[in-house]
């Protein structure tokens, strides 16, 4: 498709490389899998992904909202592109009965996909130490909202 713009050639570009992201996170997604591991294996795709592809973080970053203000909500349903693994996920964890059912999965997905971005923000210095740094914060992160997402024990109700 022919761009009728530099900014319609760098929302195709940036289409395209959300397209890739969530297909390379989809395809290593084993609903065999409990769904608690299937969040903690997404993150840590998204954080490689990040790495490698610019553009992506910066969407999720809100980098690209600031340079194409008139293609917010473009911009917005991109995002919404990223969303729908974690939403797979959260669902996943649903039929499982690990996570509970009256859960607002597009506003969790949110929430998740921020601990993530918020993981660069705070952390991206230091190169070399982040690589750990992150995988620590990731987990404590998810520890966090799992134990909040979890249906309680029959032997510790809540």
């Amino acid at each position: 498709v022919a761009a009728q713009s530099k900014e319609d050639l760098f929302y195709q570009v940036l289409h395209r490389e959300v397209r890739s992201w969530a297909a390379s996170v989809a395809k290593n997604l084993d609903p065999r899998l409990p769904a608690d591991e299937l969040l903690a294996y997404a993150s840590d795709a998204g954080v490689r992904y990040f790495d490698d592809h610019p553009l992506v973080r910066s969407l999720l970053f809100g980098e690209c909202h600031l340079m194409l203000p008139k293609w917010k909500d473009r911009l917005d349903d991109l995002a919404t592109i990223g969303r729908e693994n974690v939403i797979d996920i959260l669902k996943l964890g649903q039929k499982q009965g690990l996570f509970r059912e009256d859960l607002d999965l597009d506003t969790v997905a949110v929430l998740l996909i921020d601990l993530q971005i918020s993981y660069f923000l705070l952390h991206d210095h230091n190169k070399e130490a982040r690589t750990e740094r992150m995988k620590k914060r990731r987990a404590a992160g998810l520890d966090l909202v799992l134990n909040g997402l979890k249906k309680p024990s029959p032997h510790h109700p809540a």
